[in-house]
């Protein structure tokens, strides 16, 4: 746990190598310092050590033997903690990066439905009073009655950015009728959807 927390707090990364990896040395000095320390007293709580030695110099010899292997069992388990840390980073701006293309998308797709709705809303009013202007009442009622149907898909938040096939051709064709309301016999449209 005192590794993890040195990791934690004094993590190796750009701009700080230097002086984390002094911070790192001193803390695995310490480490294996400590390791012989505990080392030491459980020889001395089960009668471990040779006739004549004593709890200070036992600390003493197993500093001496094992300080080197100590301090690369504490730099191991830095590593891994270290790679825990990093791969850990790695997920969360994956994450981060996949969220940002969606809410990228959906503001574009926005910005899309803000640029088109004017300009064809626009021109479908248009449309709409020359037709009433020439009395012909059943072109005025079918086109408000699409342009009422697309302005409520277009409006809606909820609308999810990918959806049905089935669901994308009837507000398609909502659409169509509207401009071939608009453009009468200058407009063709062949749908083949199997």
């Amino acid at each position: 746990p005192g590794v993890a927390w040195c990791v934690d707090r004094y993590p190796v990364e750009a701009g700080h190598v230097g002086r984390r990896l002094l911070v790192h040395a001193a803390a695995g000095l310490g480490f294996a310092l400590a390791h012989s320390a505990i080392t030491g007293l459980y020889f001395a709580l089960f009668h471990l050590y040779p006739a004549g030695e004593t709890l200070p110099g036992a600390i003493r010899r197993l500093a001496l033997v094992f300080a080197g292997m100590n301090f690369l069992v504490y730099c191991g388990i830095a590593g891994a903690y270290h790679a825990r840390r990093y791969f850990r980073e790695v997920r969360h701006r994956e994450l981060l990066a996949v969220e940002l293309r969606a809410s990228l998308a959906a503001a574009r797709l926005a910005a899309l439905r803000a640029q088109l709705n004017p300009h064809f809303l626009f021109n479908t009013l248009n449309a709409t009073s020359t037709l009433a202007l020439t009395g012909q009442r059943e072109e005025v009622v079918l086109l408000m009655s699409r342009l009422s149907d697309l302005l409520r898909v277009s409006l809606d938040r909820q609308l999810p950015q990918e959806i049905p096939l089935e669901r994308e051709l009837a507000i398609l064709t909502a659409y169509l009728e509207i401009q071939r309301i608009r453009f009468g016999s200058r407009l063709a449209v062949e749908v083949d959807v199997p």
